[in-house]
């Protein structure tokens, strides 16, 4: 009989557990509406309160300030709506998980934020719009201004042209692609944030707005 009530317990303990792990990653979902600074005839918009930016941390568009991810920056011949992440240290990393509803079951990948940049250290970004393919095997892009990479951009290494050489941390893409109905996982880190964020794309209007769910998670755990 003890040892029936000694097992009951732990039962009773782990499932406790579990609930209280998925009442914390259930957070309410919280919404957050992007408009692109770039106006659907390639002018840019200089009104001084944009609405292109985001901070998690702040959880403010504060576009006058260093924000986590931005919305509109970009455009790449006939693609539009791109992501871009960079936070204090531009450390942030995207990654894109696919179509998915917050009703789904998935898995959460790991993701390892950017290299902490040393004294005299940089990040540099260069689209290759040559068309041909780089170095490295990736993609340049095509004729009708599309991309064929994964990720959709091509970034290198951008070689210094000033009298001040740095050193400059390659493999460096910010960028992501802004997809209906696709969720994202987002590692955003300075020196005093360190977070998991989960977002989907509700909402997208080409080249003008974009809606966002989102949500804070526990770091997956690794295997």
């Amino acid at each position: 009989m003890k040892l029936l009530a000694l097992i009951l317990f732990v039962l009773a303990a782990f499932s406790i557990n579990g609930f209280s792990q998925e009442k914390k990653d259930s957070s309410e979902l919280k919404t957050v509406e992007f408009a692109s600074p770039i106006k659907t005839d390639g002018k840019f918009d200089r009104n001084p309160v944009r609405k292109n930016c985001f901070s998690f941390i702040t959880e403010t568009a504060a576009c006058e300030k260093v924000s986590d991810i931005y919305y509109g920056n970009l455009r790449s011949g006939n693609d539009w709506d791109w992501f871009q992440v960079m936070g204090a240290g531009s450390r942030n990393k995207i990654k894109k998980i696919g179509r998915k509803n917050w009703t789904d079951d998935f898995k959460i990948p790991l993701v390892e934020p950017y290299a902490k940049l040393g004294e005299g250290e940089q990040r540099h970004i260069v689209l290759d719009a040559s068309g041909a393919d780089g170095a490295d095997g990736k993609p340049g892009m095509n004729a009708d201004g599309t991309f064929n990479s994964d990720s959709n951009v091509f970034v290198k290494e951008m070689p210094q042209t000033n009298s001040i050489v740095s050193k400059a941390k390659s493999n460096y893409q910010p960028f992501e692609k802004a997809i209906e109905g696709n969720m994202y996982v987002m590692r955003v880190i300075d020196e005093n944030n360190d977070f998991y964020v989960l977002f989907r794309v509700d909402e997208l209007e080409r080249g003008t707005r974009c809606r966002i769910s989102w949500k804070r998670i526990q770091a997956p755990q690794k295997n």
